[in-house]
């Protein structure tokens, strides 16, 4: 199990767990990519304006994990968030070992690709993917088939809530191979 300490907005100081699989999506993107998130300012430009406003896209995803952590409290009797429960993905063999771990790895992975000033700049990136056909092939480019039609929509129906999927396929995609995420040996 790893643990994440931090100061977390409205809950103060807490130790987030990682168990199993979310366990092994830390492993995978690594330290880099956390240290990435710690520079990203999770609310931009309104961070350079609004001192209590200022916070990590780091922080925003550990006080995710930590509310994920907290729902077995909240849902006493429901074995699905327990850590002891399995859960069972329809036409997938493999079985994830909590509704926990399955929540904070799609937080964690889902994290992955915000840009510095998240939102004002992925939506400008957004804008300029439709806009600029040849800008949207490349940046679906790297990505397997399904994943590359369904990126496909979202640009082209203006998905705004949904473009940073689509980047943080393309930061896992572009992860050394081999390496777990971590920088290669030099």
């Amino acid at each position: 199990m790893r643990r994440i300490e931090a100061t977390l907005p409205a809950l103060g100081s807490y130790t987030v767990p990682f168990h199993n699989e979310s366990e092994e999506v830390l492993d995978f993107l690594g330290n880099g990519e956390l240290s990435r998130l710690d520079r990203v300012q999770h609310l931009g430009i309104a961070s350079k304006v609004f001192t209590g406003v200022n916070h990590s896209r780091l922080e925003y995803l550990l006080l995710q994990c930590a509310i994920i952590n907290l729902l077995p409290r909240f849902h006493r009797g429901k074995e699905q968030f327990a850590l002891s429960g399995k859960v069972f993905i329809p036409g997938q063999t493999a079985k994830i070992s909590s509704g926990e771990e399955l929540l904070k790895c799609w937080t964690l992975l889902g994290n992955a690709g915000h840009s510095q000033y998240t939102f004002g700049v992925e939506r400008s990136l957004l804008n300029h993917a439709r806009d600029n056909p040849a800008f949207k092939t490349i940046l679906v480019s790297e990505l397997p088939s399904k994943l590359k039609s369904w990126s496909l929509a979202i640009i082209d129906n203006y998905e705004d809530a949904n473009f940073h999927y689509i980047l943080s396929l393309i930061k896992i995609a572009q992860l050394p191979s081999g390496s777990r995420g971590n920088p290669p040996e030099k």
